[in-house]
């Protein structure tokens, strides 16, 4: 019996072992989620501004296909950047600039795309189900808006 619980408890123990660098990197990955989805919500539109500047200055320097990358071991993130824990600067077509907070199962980053009119779209992606429009700021309600009134006025 006890070499039985003894044996139990080294499995365990091996497996804890084992998990235990997963479940680090989870919660890493969970709070840098959490921060930048936190950062996305609080950009005022001055702040949103300077966002569209970065990208505008990335995007004219992207090459003629639109395709590249800054940080993994290609070109180095921007020091203002780095101070945000931005891990990642995807240029996915000569319109639309990726950052990302966190990468991999789930992404965490501003979207920023340059319409076919010269404006930008500024989206928050807060992981690959949840996303926000940032900017422009909607003043009233998309035309198919319908509003249920339940008082009686």
């Amino acid at each position: 019996m006890l070499t039985g619980i003894l044996f139990a408890m080294a499995v365990l123990f091996v497996l804890l072992r084992a998990l235990w660098p997963n479940v680090v990197a989870y919660r890493a990955f969970s709070n840098q989620m959490r921060v930048g989805k936190l950062y996305m919500d609080s950009l005022s539109p001055q702040d949103i501004q300077q966002w569209i500047a970065r990208t505008q200055a990335i995007l004219s320097a992207a090459p003629v296909n639109g395709l590249s990358a800054y940080g993994a071991g290609e070109k180095p993130i921007p020091e203002d950047l780095k101070k945000l824990k931005i891990i990642r600067i995807d240029v996915l077509s000569p319109e639309r600039v990726d950052y990302e907070w966190c990468g991999g199962m789930d992404h965490t980053g501003p979207i920023i795309n340059r319409e076919d009119d010269g404006h930008f779209t500024v989206t928050a992606e807060y992981d690959d189900l949840n996303t926000k429009v940032l900017w422009p700021k909607q003043l009233f309600p998309p035309k198919n808006y319908t509003r249920n009134r339940t008082d009686s006025r």
